[in-house]
């Protein structure tokens, strides 16, 4: 079918004049040449980005560069009609490039405006791309990539663009994101922001304060082929439990290190779930030990925070031996016992009571809703378990203040296998779910306990 060619006007408003920018006509839309865009005073400011002078290049072979929306994004739910970048060119490139907002297979999701690679300047200068005066804001939402696409051009016939320097990131959890074409992927830097303005003529949104916890223990294959894609679809977070000598062998049926370093590289969070997933209550206090502190070396290694440790098959929670070496190395863990999510441990997360004897909801015992045990119930359909996920995902509560009264852990051993382990289908509609409900996945690193309050926060 032939293209259609669109008809634009590029009218830009300010407070006191219009300015027609350019007419002609696009297959891609409006776009913008020399642009001589002035803020509207009365826009509100989402994201502000412009300090940094790192330059980078957009071609063919490096085609993309957005600006990632997590679960935890402030950004998340938000409205935005403007976006601003800083651009220029080197050589002579031809084509157009698509400022918008793209998804992780990089569909244009929404345009926003369209350039002629050859339009622009050749030193960096801002060019803003404005929704139409008619057109609605764009909400974003988790997993969208907010940026620019050329795919024309070679590495001396280019587009640049800047990002963040390091000691600029600002924190927000975005994050910026790069497509490599002969690799076809995404490279994430997790510490940068690209250089970019987002404004609204709305004001922004109060935040929602729903929270969950996304766990896969042990570390299958089966959670890097199913689940991984999803939490990269919907832009939310998960804590990958890795078990060191399985990564270490490359064992069929467990993730190795370089699918690790692939999930860190992403966002995920990875933690500590031991050596061999051994039994902790059958080793001697050297052995458990070892289990402990040297897979906590080698998460380090490959991009963990090291603060938590999950107990291999929940079994040593309630021993104060066990937990006890485990608080040597970690600030705390998950394991079976008193305490139901992280939370407030019913007035102190402490190991001990007051009165010296063990404290069985201690900050070392998160207990968590494990999907395939909730299965094994009785003789569930996909719908009942979606109906028991969305019960108690709803469970969670932090105070005013970013304390944690509770956030619902929900714990995945298999996906996809068959037996009581979650269809793809399935894991996808809870994560479906989660992202259209507002809710922000966080990993074990975005918590921390606060020793004084005896209680855990949020970052």
């Amino acid at each position: 079918m032939r293209s259609r060619e669109v008809l634009y006007i590029v009218v830009i408003a300010t407070g006191t004049a219009l300015f027609v920018i350019a007419i002609g006509t696009s297959i891609l839309g409006p776009f913008i040449i020399n642009t001589i865009f002035t803020a509207d005073e009365n826009a509100y400011v989402l994201m502000e980005n412009i300090n940094g002078t790192e330059r980078l290049r957009l071609y063919s072979g490096m085609k993309a560069h957005v600006e990632y929306i997590s679960s935890q994004s402030s950004l998340a739910g938000q409205e935005i009609d403007t976006i601003q970048l800083r651009l220029e060119k080197k050589g002579s490139p031809t084509g157009l490039a698509a400022v918008g907002v793209f998804d992780s297979n990089l569909t244009l999701v929404k345009l926003f405006g369209s350039i002629d690679a050859g339009a622009v300047e050749t030193e960096y200068k801002d060019y803003s791309f404005t929704l139409g005066i008619f057109d609605k804001g764009y909400v974003l939402q988790p997993g969208d990539g907010v940026g620019i696409l050329y795919d024309g051009g070679d590495d001396d016939n280019r587009l640049g663009i800047t990002m963040d320097a390091a000691g600029l990131f600002d924190g927000r959890k975005t994050f910026h994101r790069s497509y490599e074409q002969r690799e076809n992927r995404w490279v994430s830097q997790l510490d940068a922001d690209l250089n970019m303005k987002l404004t609204s003529k709305r004001a922004p949104l109060a935040q929602p304060a729903k929270y969950v916890m996304i766990h896969f223990d042990d570390g299958f294959q089966s959670q890097y082929n199913h689940a991984y894609p999803v939490l990269e679809q919907y832009g939310l977070k998960g804590t990958f439990w890795i078990v060191c000598d399985y990564a270490n062998s490359t064992r069929d049926g467990y993730v190795n290190w370089k699918q690790v370093d692939q999930l860190v590289s992403d966002g995920q969070d990875i933690q500590n779930h031991g050596m061999t997933h051994a039994r902790l209550p059958t080793l001697t206090n050297e052995q458990v030990t070892i289990a402990v502190r040297d897979c906590k070396e080698m998460v380090i290694q490959h991009g963990s925070t090291g603060d938590a440790f999950a107990i291999p098959f929940n079994e040593g929670d309630e021993d104060p031996r066990i937990v006890g070496i485990i608080s040597n190395f970690h600030a705390y863990g998950k394991g079976s016992g008193g305490a139901p999510q992280p939370a407030d441990c019913g007035g102190s997360c402490e190991i001990s009571n007051a009165d010296g004897t063990y404290n069985k909801s201690n900050r070392y015992t998160m207990a968590q809703w494990s999907h395939d045990a909730y299965s094994r119930n009785g003789n569930m359909t996909e719908q009942q378990m979606l109906d028991g996920f969305v019960k108690t995902v709803n469970l969670g509560e932090v105070d005013a203040e970013g304390g944690i009264v509770n956030i619902p852990i929900i714990m995945y051993h298999r996906i996809n296998e068959g037996g009581t382990s979650p269809s793809a289908s399935l894991f996808a509609a809870e994560m479906q779910y989660l992202r259209d409900k507002g809710f922000r996945t966080i990993g074990m690193d975005d918590i921390t306990y606060d020793p004084q309050e005896k209680k855990f926060r949020l970052r």
